[in-house]
């Protein structure tokens, strides 16, 4: 009998999350154990560190991709175009607000 798709997809979403932060946990325990470090690491750091390491790494690699994106693009001689600094929701916002005044994509590309 195969799982239900939901059960499925916490399944995978826990490997996503958990393999890094047992990955963290475990490191930290060992250096704890083993006394690589000259000072006492309390548990509950090693267990906020090892929660906060799934938020960091996307941080982290978000940054990362758009340095990439940067050299790669220096390589051959290319630019990155603009990021759109607005979010996603005021974009549609301003959107419904110009089909209400008649002028549907109106503002796009419009410099007043």
């Amino acid at each position: 009998m195969a799982l239900p798709p939901g059960l499925t997809y916490l399944f995978s979403t826990l490997v996503h999350f958990g393999i890094p932060s047992v990955v963290t946990y475990v490191l930290w325990y060992f250096v704890q154990e083993t006394r690589v470090l000259p000072i006492n690491i309390p548990y509950w750091a090693i267990v906020t560190v090892a929660i906060c390491t799934r938020p960091i790494i996307f941080l982290v690699s978000k940054y990362h991709s758009r340095w990439a994106n940067k050299r790669a693009a220096a390589a051959n001689s290319a630019i990155i175009a603009p990021y759109v600094k607005q979010s996603t929701y005021s974009i549609i916002a301003e959107l419904i607000e110009s089909n209400r005044d008649g002028y549907p994509g109106g503002h796009i590309g419009c410099t007043e």
